[in-house]
């Protein structure tokens, strides 16, 4: 491997790349009037093919004393057998073991119950095994909205005519994906907990469970047919999972008593120390990117010169199977539940609400269905259909109407009785609800509709959480748009709602020769405090973070160029034309500073920031090498636990990857034409069936 950069031509590269951004962005947003507003490429090509071949690199294709960075691996299941699928991180031993276990208050050792009952090694409850299903989940899992990101990451790059690192077809690639959803099992299952026989297709979905009690109600209602269920949140490469740091594990029975490797009654089963997989949460967000989001964008890109994508399509028919869950799952009030009855948090053994919504996974819904939609509509127009799946086509556009503008659904409920249930719809529910208006602000969740189990009467309509969320009010602004704030709320509330973002959330680079402290990018939520936002300006050492600062950049550039729309049209008044332009300087000032600064978390630029030298692991550069062929992103810039129940790393991230290959090919996820220009949200009429 290369040494690293020397600081000097670090800085010399950033400073080239920062101006080069300011230039193009100054011209592209002088461009309203084409058909797609471009801001600069956040890479030269020969960087996009070093991403992509880290994007694309089997981490287990070379011996175990050697290393391979990549973030995929090849399954051998099945019909998966052959199949590069994804992971969302790439980390190596030694950065748990010569940097994590050796933090205050981590406890080095992990103790595993061994069941013989069942067969399976799980984790004792507390900080040490949360921190060994860390590091097995960040080893050997994919999160489902991590592959979704991959997919569309992937598609943008082979429409460029880029190849994978084994010169693979990145649409291929991309579809393999898919065929996982479809098949609903881990790319390395082994058959049954003998790890031995069939593979267990649709193991990775949430059907409803009746027995030992009743779990996994979506709604109330069951949902029987796994196609038709949620994909847990997170799978892993096969059930029983390797702990990358065997040596830090004690086994013990389920009396507490010592038991060695060699003495387990399947200690073949076990060559290594292994757990069972234990993240089983089927969530509403993950499984909206994994069935719309992502495989929808891919396919729309890959097809983007036919007339439709077609019907029969993996990506087209996963979702066709998914759509009435979703609805399901939709409030009275137009918020679509967190997540089915009995699923846990994301830390703890305590159920999650069944009435909990989470604003967030409803923002995503709202992109997810409106290019869901604008696929069928094409396809209803210009694919062969069977009178079948014009039917089908016909019946999920009325799903996804009413879903978004309100009416009357038909569902039946847990005991299979035929029910008629009505919602406000999901656009109703984004601007009553969830809008916080005195904060100009969403809330980052809250219970809706929630019934009081004793007298199945309700307790209330919405109650709100107070804690606040970066991700969701900039996602917020890349879907719904600044006429659906600005109409709604007052001219302006979109610009606004970016100002009280920063204010606790965005995190600020050192002053320099007494000017204020320059814009970096986000954090996570008001709870970061430790220098985001403005509550601490003495303390830097406060979070970044790769992904969520990269949706904060594709919120700007939705707003620059709606902003300008605003001013080329010159059909509002005089006074909020100037306003626009006001608007227009400073979200373009705050863009260009976030566009240069995510690169402080590129793999090669991290361990020689300055701005990180209090934050970052001191042996950084001799916990990761990433050989200069390869590039990526990491997902935050130090160890901290966000509010919402996981931990961030600095580690590399297949999400932040994915997002900066989006933000070079000016690409926005959250519109149904991946443009930075606003979605059409008007209600296109009661009736669609003409």
């Amino acid at each position: 491997m290369l040494p690293p950069l020397p600081n000097f031509f670090y800085r010399l590269h950033r400073i080239s790349l920062g101006l080069f951004i300011v230039v193009i962005s100054q011209i592209a947003v002088s461009r309203v009037s084409a058909q797609s507003v471009q801001f600069s490429p956040f890479h030269s090509k020969e960087e996009v093919k070093k991403i992509i071949r880290f994007l694309t690199s089997d981490v287990e294709s070379t011996e175990p004393e050697s290393s391979n960075p990549g973030v995929t691996y090849i399954g051998t299941a099945g019909e998966l057998k052959g199949k590069k699928l994804p992971l969302s991180f790439y980390c190596t031993n030694e950065y748990w073991q010569n940097y994590v276990l050796k933090l205050p208050l981590e406890e080095s050792r992990s103790v595993d119950i061994y069941n013989p009952k069942d067969n399976t090694l799980t984790p004792m409850p507390g900080s040490r095994g949360q921190l060994q299903v860390e590091r097995i989940n960040i080893h050997s899992g994919c999160n489902i909205y991590d592959a979704a990101t991959w997919q569309i990451a992937l598609a943008l790059a082979g429409d460029d005519g880029v190849r994978g690192a084994a010169n693979d077809d990145l649409f291929s690639l991309a579809n393999n994906q898919n065929k996982l959803l479809k098949l609903g099992h881990d790319g390395n299952d082994a058959g049954d907990r003998d790890q031995q026989g069939e593979v267990h297709l649709d193991g990775n979905r949430g059907v409803t469970v009746r027995e030992p009690e009743v779990r996994l109600l979506y709604n109330g209602c069951e949902v029987n047919n796994p196609k038709e269920a949620y994909f847990f949140r997170q799978v892993p490469t096969s059930f029983k999972t390797e702990d990358p740091l065997p040596s830090s594990v004690d086994i013990k029975d389920i009396h507490g008593n010592q038991v060695p490797i060699k003495d387990l009654p399947d200690s073949g089963t076990y060559p290594k120390i292994c757990i069972s997989w234990t993240d089983w949460k089927p969530i509403t967000g993950e499984n909206i990117w994994a069935f719309l989001i992502g495989p929808l964008h891919a396919a729309l890109i890959k097809y983007k010169n036919a007339p439709c994508v077609p019907f029969q399509s993996l990506a087209v028919q996963n979702a066709m199977a998914v759509l009435g869950t979703f609805q399901k799952m939709q409030s009275t009030i137009g918020g679509i539940y967190y997540a089915p009855s009995g699923s846990l948090a994301n830390m703890g053994t305590e159920a999650v609400s069944p009435y909990e919504v989470s604003v967030e996974n409803n923002i995503s819904a709202l992109g997810g269905l409106l290019v869901f939609r604008r696929i069928l509509q094409e396809e209803r127009t210009k694919a062969y259909l069977s009178a079948q799946d014009k039917c089908d086509v016909q019946h999920a556009l009325e799903v996804i109407q009413t879903m978004l503008y309100g009416g009357i659904y038909e569902v039946n409920s847990r005991e299979m009785v035929h029910q008629r249930r009505t919602t406000k719809g999901l656009l109703s529910f984004l601007k009553h609800e969830a809008w916080d208006a005195a904060g100009k602000k969403f809330y980052s969740g809250g219970e809706a509709n929630k019934v009081d189990p004793r007298t199945h009467q309700e307790i209330a309509t919405w109650l709100p959480h107070p804690t606040q969320a970066v991700d969701v009010n900039t996602w917020g602004l890349a879907v719904l748009g600044q006429q659906f704030f600005d109409n709604a709320h007052g001219f302006g509330t979109a610009y606004q709602i970016w100002q009280n973002v920063k204010s606790w959330g965005a995190f600020y680079g050192n002053s320099q020769d007494g000017e204020e402290r320059e814009l970096w990018g986000v954090g996570y939520s008001d709870n970061d405090y430790e220098g985001n936002g403005k509550i601490d300006p003495l303390d830097r050492s406060g979070i970044l973070s790769g992904e969520w600062t990269a949706g904060a950049i594709t919120a700007l550039r939705a707003l620059i160029t709606q902003y300008n729309q605003v001013i080329e049209a010159k059909e509002d008044s005089p006074e909020n034309i100037q306003r626009a332009k006001t608007y227009v300087a400073d979200l373009k000032k705050d863009h260009d500073a976030m566009a240069f600064h995510i690169q402080s978390l590129r793999t090669d630029f991290y361990a020689e920031e300055t701005m990180f030298d209090q934050i970052r692991p001191a042996n950084y550069a001799s916990l990761f090498s990433i050989p200069p062929d390869k590039l990526g992103y990491l997902y935050a810039s130090k160890r901290y636990l966000i509010p919402f129940g996981w931990y961030a790393n600095p580690i590399p991230s297949t999400a932040s990857t994915t997002w900066a290959v989006m933000l070079h090919y000016n690409f926005n996820p959250f519109s149904v034409n991946g443009d930075y220009f606003a979605n059409d949200l008007s209600n296109p009429s009661p009736d669609i069936s003409h």
